[in-house]
């Protein structure tokens, strides 16, 4: 999931002001790396998606998916 398109979403459904803020911190804030066989990779910033696992994966996903405007 595109983060900006995501976060137009949001706001199309009444999510502004600091719980915009919140949500925008929440989704690009994430940085990630990988380690295997003992080497790691540079810690790189996550440009989409959302985490898996979390509470509020389903509904950002629905929210997603649902037509209205981006």
């Amino acid at each position: 999931m595109d983060h900006d398109i995501l976060i137009d979403k949001l706001e199309y459904y009444g999510i502004r002001g600091i719980g915009k803020d919140w949500f925008t911190s929440y989704l690009k804030t994430r940085k990630q790396m990988f380690t295997v066989n003992g080497a790691t990779s540079d810690l790189v910033s996550v440009p989409c998606g959302i985490p898996q696992g979390s509470v509020l994966g389903p509904i950002l996903f629905l929210l997603y998916i649902k037509g209205g405007e981006t």
